[in-house]
Formats: C-alpha cells, structure tokens, sequence
C-alpha cells in the first residue's frame, strides 16, 4: 500500500489536505472517497476511517480521506452550507475522474 498526504484543488482555488491510500499495482483501481464531520477529523471517531480505509485498500480498492475545511482565515469556525459541501465533494470526484489509476465505470 502507498499511503500519500495531499493537497486536492477546489473551484475556489483552495485545496483540501487528503489521505491518498493506493494498493500495490498499476491499477486501475476502484475508489472509495470517506468525507468526515461533525467535528471529527479525517481520521474519525478512533481513527475507524484509516482502519476501514486500510482493509479496503488491501482488497484492491483506492481511498480518499478528507475532511470539509470550516476554519476562516483569521482561525475562526465557520459552518458550510450543503451546496458548498456538495460543491468540495464536486471537486474530489473531479480530481479523482482524471486520476490515470482510477476506474471509471
């Protein structure tokens, strides 16, 4: 496995800091995209997302980890709206699309 930190571009020409896990190969691999909230971290409750994330990447599956950025500037929380999760959301399913390793159908 192949355990990556990345940067991921967004529409609003920010990036999101993401957990890239590749299995062993050339691909192409399916992929899975694990989006935490409510508070959590990319890592979730216990860490439980890098555990499944890791089980599914040693069955052959490509994953994704990232968490929705709320924090301002100045540091300060701030909610997003659903059309602005949808739009990050957007945004990863989009760098994936043109990943060469990922399979699109």
């Amino acid at each position: 496995m192949k355990l990556q930190k990345l940067r991921i571009p967004t529409e609003k020409n920010k990036s999101l800091d993401c957990l890239l896990r590749v299995p062993e190969g050339k691909g192409l691999f399916p992929a899975a995209i694990f989006v935490s909230g409510l508070g959590m971290t990319m890592h979730e409750w216990n860490n439980s997302f890098d555990e499944i994330a890791q089980r599914l990447v040693g069955i052959g599956i490509m994953t994704v980890q990232f968490t929705f950025p709320i924090f301002d500037a100045q540091g300060r929380c701030r909610e997003l709206g659903l059309r602005n999760r949808g739009g990050i959301i957007e945004d990863v399913l989009s760098w994936g699309r043109q990943r060469e390793d990922v399979q699109k159908e």
